[in-house]
């Protein structure tokens, strides 16, 4: 699908969008400069997300950060189909502005899935968007507005309990979309929501996003770097710094966890 870091958009300041169908060249972790959400198609696919496996079926639903790390496991010969909307930051935060829903900071979805008369009927209003202009389609919305009830439906309605986040949460998470604060020590979270205890804050963050503050921070941290590692030429000590780990050896062996490869590895295979 899309390469790391690679820019796929023109201008990621302005509101835009694509909408494409994938069956190939989507088996390597990448992360993004927009907003993407996806669902199967048709086919089963194994499909890595913040280093957890899981297999993806046909009507298999996600909707993925900027920061997410990701990568579909795809083994030779197998023909599964994805559908991706990618929109850039500044139209997916117009667009849930519009709705007063975000899918990914109101609420720790993970995998949602879409019934088949509702997956034709995406099919249908998505297969008709130019991809000159996808933007200015109408369809791209009534889409989005459908995948956005899906959400909101199976999140408040189902059978499976979810844990609306408070509002001082969601602000943090927007706050945490920045690398002054992802890249910042935990400490400065605390410190600046001093009036609640570091406990009930970890505690509160984790019921609600399924992540650590840590770890949440870490990947976003990882997704700098291995953007910052293919798009420039700086060091990896200091991306390393940049992005907030205060020690070369931890920085190798997590990015070398999620990734497959040390950073300087990273680094070459990006150039080929």
């Amino acid at each position: 699908m899309f390469k790391l870091g690679s820019r796929i958009f023109p201008d990621v300041e302005k509101e835009d969008a694509i909408v494409q169908l994938t069956s190939q060249g989507d088996e390597y972790y990448h992360s993004h400069n927009f907003y993407e959400i996806f669902y199967i198609t048709s086919g089963t696919i194994k499909h890595s997300l913040n280093n957890i496996t899981d297999e993806l079926t046909m009507g298999d639903l996600l909707f993925l950060s900027p920061s997410d790390i990701h990568c579909f496991l795809r083994e030779p010969g197998n023909q599964c189909i994805h559908r991706d909307i990618a929109l850039t930051v500044p139209l997916y935060k117009k667009i849930t502005d519009f709705f007063k829903y975000d899918p990914i900071i109101s609420v720790h979805s993970g995998k949602l899935k879409i019934d088949v008369n509702t997956l034709n009927k995406l099919e249908t209003m998505l297969q008709t968007i130019s991809q000159t202009a996808p933007a200015d389609a109408p369809a791209l919305y009534f889409a989005i507005a459908e995948l956005f009830n899906i959400s909101r439906n199976l999140l408040g309605g189902g059978t499976k309990h979810h844990n609306k986040a408070p509002q001082w949460l969601i602000d943090l998470k927007t706050k945490l979309e920045l690398p002054e604060y992802f890249c910042a020590a935990p400490a400065a979270i605390f410190a600046e929501l001093s009036f609640y205890s570091k406990e009930y804050i970890c505690r509160t963050f984790r019921k609600t996003t399924g992540k650590t503050l840590t770890a949440y921070m870490n990947q976003k941290r990882l997704s700098l770097a291995s953007v910052l590692i293919q798009n420039t030429n700086k060091s990896i000590e200091t991306i390393c710094y940049e992005c907030g780990y205060n020690n070369m050896s931890y920085f190798y062996r997590v990015f070398k966890k999620t990734f497959g490869s040390t950073p300087h590895d990273f680094r070459k295979i990006s150039k080929k």
